[in-house]
């Protein structure tokens, strides 16, 4: 397997929300990762208290992604809710128009989609706009889409907080060589200083 596999491999995987079981999802991921692993793996730090400790103690310090030096890692975006929600109404309204044309000639919402939405919101206006045959999708129909797009907005900017609060990572390079990783991560003029004591 190769890196482009595992990154294929990393997005086709999903694990469904009331699984009892995530290490049977992620078991292949695990596989693939010690199959593309290199020989060695190098990690820059820089030479003060906390990386001596850590390295004294066989361990591995993390950081947050909002302790990161570029700000938009990690980050979630959620450009197209925007462009829908600064539409002037009658763009909306034609949204709506063709969502619901699409929705009459049988269109189904797939699963991956439907499941980021409220549930509730989502059936009502699926609902309401396929048992309407003809004419402009009314101002129900927008509010409940208003506020569909809304949710899904707050949400994903709960999830961008969360993701960046909540997950912690650790680099590594296959190159020990690398200037910029020995420029950002280890203080080399301590280093050099540290060697020639």
């Amino acid at each position: 397997m190769d890196k482009l596999d595992f990154i294929r491999l990393l997005e086709n995987t999903t694990i469904p929300e009331e699984c009892a079981d995530a290490a049977k999802y992620l078991q292949p991921i695990a596989n693939a990762l010690m199959e593309i692993m290199p020989p060695l793996l190098f990690r820059f730090r820089a030479i003060n208290e906390y990386s001596l400790s850590a390295l004294d103690k066989d361990l591995i310090f993390c950081s947050r992604a909002k302790d990161f030096n570029d700000p938009y890692d990690s980050l979630l975006t959620a450009q197209s809710l925007e462009t829908i929600l600064n539409t002037d109404p009658k763009s909306q309204f034609s949204l709506m128009s063709v969502f619901r044309q699409l929705l009459i000639e049988g269109y189904e919402i797939p699963a991956h989609i439907s499941e980021v939405f409220p549930s509730d919101l989502l059936k009502n206006l699926v609902a309401s706009l396929r048992e309407k045959s003809k004419g402009s999708p009314d101002i129900n129909d927008m509010d409940k889409f208003t506020r569909i797009v809304n949710e899904l907005k707050n949400r994903v900017n709960f999830f961008e907080v969360e993701l960046r609060n909540s997950n912690s990572f650790a680099c590594f390079s296959e190159a020990i060589s690398s200037i910029t990783m020995w420029g950002h991560y280890a203080d080399i003029i301590r280093v050099l200083l540290f060697l020639m004591i």
